[in-house]
């Protein structure tokens, strides 16, 4: 009998413990946050919902909403993320002929010491990649990098969201035949101080009652400078519009300054069936 209640009450606590688990509602925003909470109210344009832990209730858009999950296990799609329409069986978003020729870069995902850089650091490495590539792009036409970033960000294309994407639909949605997507990984390594002293000696002659007179003053300086290295390495991709990889390669960057991913990613590009001299 003692065993039966101990098993009984073994078994109200697990039931407790998963009901406890799964007592939050969580909201999927846009951008890949999740907000985990209760979900009290919605309406036609936003949502209120209370933090997990907290008393204080928030009102929430719908329009920067992915989905919700509730604690009763049902999702709810709230935005839904808009897909080359090609995924529904109909023509592409553009023709074959139009894409004729044509290339994009994606901006590129920078991590810097295994995190994630700010995103500005993604436009900023698209728009010198397109740089060094303006002038040497042959007969292709290149995709001004404003072009490419607007049409991404309508069709509902962000870092969160790139992978559930395939090279064939980023193609269709920008109106290329080529896209060009890499991935900067850099992270800190060493310190390097230098330091560097100057010296002066100064010597003056004095004429006096007693004759001359040599005075000699000595004086120093030093300073110093602490500069942070990093490695960088580069991988650099080209895909056609019918999902096939046409170059893939990667390059450790010789120097290890902030910037040089800037030579690693010309050394790549140069050696891209794309590249022309």
């Amino acid at each position: 009998m003692k065993k039966i209640i101990c098993l009984a009450m073994v078994l109200l606590l697990s039931l407790y413990t998963i009901a406890q688990k799964s007592a939050d509602d969580v909201v999927i925003k846009l951008n890949g946050e999740e907000m985990v909470g209760k979900v009290t109210e919605i309406n036609d344009d936003n949502i209120r919902f209370i933090h997990k832990g907290e008393t204080l209730t928030y009102t929430v858009k719908k329009s920067d909403i992915f989905k919700i999950k509730f604690a009763s296990g049902r999702e709810e799609i709230i935005t839904k993320l808009q897909q080359p329409e090609q995924n529904t069986g109909s023509a592409p978003v553009t023709s074959e002929a139009d894409r004729r020729n044509k290339i994009a870069i994606l901006p590129f995902r920078f991590i810097a010491d295994r995190q994630s850089a700010d995103e500005e650091m993604s436009y900023k490495v698209q728009d010198e990649a397109f740089s060094l590539l303006s002038s040497h792009a042959g007969t292709l036409e290149l995709q001004a990098t404003a072009t490419t970033n607007a049409l991404l960000l309508k069709a509902g294309i962000n870092q969160s969201t790139f992978r559930s994407f395939t090279p064939t639909e980023i193609c269709n949605i920008l109106g290329v035949e080529y896209i060009i997507q890499g991935t900067i990984t850099q992270n800190r390594t060493t310190a390097t101080t230098t330091q560097s002293n100057n010296g002066t000696i100064n010597t003056k002659n004095n004429t006096g009652k007693t004759g001359n007179d040599r005075k000699t003053t000595v004086s120093s300086s030093s300073s110093s400078s602490t500069y942070q290295n990093y490695k960088t390495s580069v991988t650099l991709g080209i895909f056609n519009d019918k999902g096939s990889s046409i170059y893939s390669d990667d390059h450790t960057a010789f120097w290890s300054s902030a910037d040089a991913y800037k030579n690693a990613i010309k050394y790549l590009l140069k050696r891209t069936p794309i590249y022309k001299k």
